[in-house]
């Protein structure tokens, strides 16, 4: 019951400092899913995904949206790393990340690394 309850008030404390955190960033909203967002193996992206991928992130920079992000997970990274909430907390921190990236392109999603991949690419 502690444990529940402990995770229960950890994740209502991030969400409220996360949601309030530093202007630019939007507010996050639960949005209406109107569509299914497939992530893809960053080595799987075609060109035109990556290079849309880029410009939002630049885009995203320019906004100051990425120094929010970079606020946002310092600090909270004491209480994040090495803690029970480290999975918790940057499943919410992606989510938020991939709000602002949809404001600015709805059709890019964040690609996912499999590490063993980088010995099999590698020249």
């Amino acid at each position: 019951m502690f444990f529940s309850s402990a995770i229960i008030t950890i994740s209502i404390f991030c969400y409220v400092k996360v949601t309030s955190q530093y202007p630019p960033n939007p507010t996050f909203y639960n949005y209406p899913c109107n569509s299914l967002n497939v992530r893809k193996e960053v080595n799987e992206m075609t060109n035109q995904e990556w290079s849309d991928f880029v410009a939002t992130n630049i885009e995203m920079y320019r906004r100051g949206y990425l120094q929010g992000l970079a606020n946002i997970h310092n600090d909270f990274a004491m209480e994040a790393h090495g803690s029970t909430i480290f999975l918790p907390f940057h499943r919410r921190f992606t989510m938020h990340y991939q709000v602002l990236m949809l404001s600015i392109n709805p059709n890019v999603v964040i690609p996912y690394w499999v590490l063993l991949n980088l010995f099999v690419y590698a020249p």
